[in-house]
This record gives structure tokens, C-alpha cells and sequence, in this order.
């Protein structure tokens, strides 16, 4: 039987937004708790993110609320990559873009759960890769979403590719500051492009909704023994549905084979 993971009717910019609020409730409620107890200093000064995750309350609240969303923002990674694969079939940066957000994900959810005070080395190493990652994956998302524009995919607009080169511009900015502000070792400019960089990453999760517009994914399906050739079969089956159901409710389907998948699928539809 094929080795399926499923997530059922799961309804995509909700669950996007859903990460973004997250994300930023739990930075927010984090630093007001660290604040309020004088754990950092108050504005107008500006503290790493991460010192606002150094002691406790706060430090708890982060861990939980940090590596939460290092999981949901990875499963927006695995809808945005079956969404790419419905609308242009298979490509070789595929698995290298899960993998890329795969790692930062991972990273992420080390950052939340080592502070810098039990171990810098790591903490700081993850906050690097997550960073360096996860800007790989929008320029390559970016690139991609322009291509299927260019070439008149509709589903794909105008708002979408220009929000997403604008958050990947700046990003690269930001995160060549960052590097700057190592260089010269300070912290004020270190803890600014921490902070630009840490929104503009979840602001592009969040412009994922553009993308995803109203459609229901019944499921998501990684098969391991799933070829190309099965994939781009489905998918021509896929877009049939697609039309059928487009004025009742529109419906994104990926990848489901044999066995309990074309199960799940019959039971679903």
C-alpha cells in the first residue's frame, strides 16, 4: 500500500491566516511580557527577538508559540508546492524547495526552543539558517509564480507577483544588513533586520492566500512511490474536476493513487 500522509478538507487561506496571527501573537504577547517585566529594555531601544525569549513567562509562550508555527508555516510550504505542481506540472526545484523550507522550518522551531542563553552557538546557527532558507525558498517561489504568470495562467495575479518580488528585494537587503551589522558588531542594527527580516518572511506566508484563493484542498498526498508520469496523469484528471465544480465550489486535488487514497478521494468528493 502506498505510504500516504493526509490532511483532509483543509481550507487553505484560513489556515494560512491563521499561521501569520499566530506568528505574530506569540512575538508580540512575548516581547510585552519581557518589556512589562523589565526583562529588556523599553522602547525606543530594541532588543533581539530572541532576548525576548530568555526568561520566563515569556520564554514559555515562545517556545510553544514559535515551534506551532515553524509547523504550520512548513505545511504552507507543501500546499504551495502542490498548488505549483496542479499548475504546471512537475519541475526539477520541486523537492528542492520543500527541502529548503523543510530545513528552515526545523531551524525555526530550534530557535524557539533553545534561547541564547542555554546555548548561543546552536540558537544562533538556526536563526542563520532559517533566514538564509527561507529567502531561498521565496526567490525560487517567486520565480516560479512569475513564470506561470507571464505565460497567462490566470490563476496566478498581478498583485501576487509584485507583493512577493517586493518582499524577496527587500529581504535580500535585509539580511545583507544583517551581515553588515555582524560585521560591525552592532547589535541595534543586528536587532532591526532580526525584526524586518522575521515580518517580511511571515508576510510572505501570508501573501500565499493570494495564491490559494477560495480552493478547499481535500488533501494533501506525499507518495513515495509517485512518478511524474502518474503525477501529470492526475493532474489532467484534476483539472476535468476542476471546471465541473468551479461555480459550486472550487477545489484544488493532488496526487492520490491507489488503495486508500482513491478511497479517500471517492469518499470526499
Amino acid at each position: 500500500m502506498a505510504d500516504l500522509h493526509l490532511l483532509e478538507k483543509l481550507p487553505s487561506q484560513r489556515f494560512v491566516v491563521a499561521a501569520w496571527v499566530l506568528s505574530t501573537t506569540t512575538i508580540l504577547v512575548s516581547y510585552g511580557f519581557a518589556v512589562g517585566l523589565g526583562h529588556v529594555p523599553a522602547p525606543p531601544a530594541i532588543p533581539m527577538i530572541s532576548d525576548c525569549a530568555v526568561q520566563a513567562p515569556e520564554r514559555y509562550i515562545f517556545r510553544i508559540g514559535i515551534i506551532t508555527v515553524a509547523w504550520m508555516d512548513f505545511l504552507v510550504t507543501v500546499l504551495m508546492f502542490s498548488l505549483l505542481r496542479l499548475l504546471r506540472g512537475t519541475a526539477r526545484s520541486d523537492y528542492a524547495m520543500l527541502t529548503l523550507s523543510f530545513i528552515a522550518s526545523l531551524c525555526l522551531a530550534g530557535v524557539g526552543a533553545i534561547n541564547e542563553k542555554e546555548d548561543n552557538p546552536v540558537h544562533t546557527t538556526c536563526a542563520i539558517v532559517f533566514f538564509f532558507c527561507s529567502l531561498l525558498y521565496m526567490v525560487m517561489v517567486m520565480a516560479d509564480l512569475i513564470s506561470l504568470w507571464r505565460a497567462g495562467n490566470h490563476r496566478i495575479s498581478k498583485k501576487s507577483v509584485a507583493v512577493k518580488c517586493v518582499l524577496c528585494v527587500v529581504g535580500t537587503a535585509d539580511f545583507a544588513g544583517f551581515g553588515v551589522g555582524t560585521l560591525l558588531g552592532s547589535e541595534t542594527v543586528q536587532a532591526i533586520c532580526e525584526w524586518c527580516g522575521v515580518i517580511l518572511i511571515q508576510f510572505f506566508m501570508f501573501s500565499c492566500q493570494l495564491d490559494f484563493k477560495t480552493d478547499l484542498f481535500y488533501g494533501t498526498l506525499i507518495d513515495k512511490a509517485a512518478t511524474p508520469s502518474a503525477y501529470d496523469a492526475h493532474t489532467g484528471a484534476s483539472n476535468v474536476n476542476l471546471k465541473r465544480r468551479a461555480a459550486a465550489r472550487p477545489v484544488v486535488h493532488v496526487p492520490e493513487l491507489t488503495g486508500a487514497g482513491a478511497a479517500t478521494r471517492k469518499a470526499v468528493a
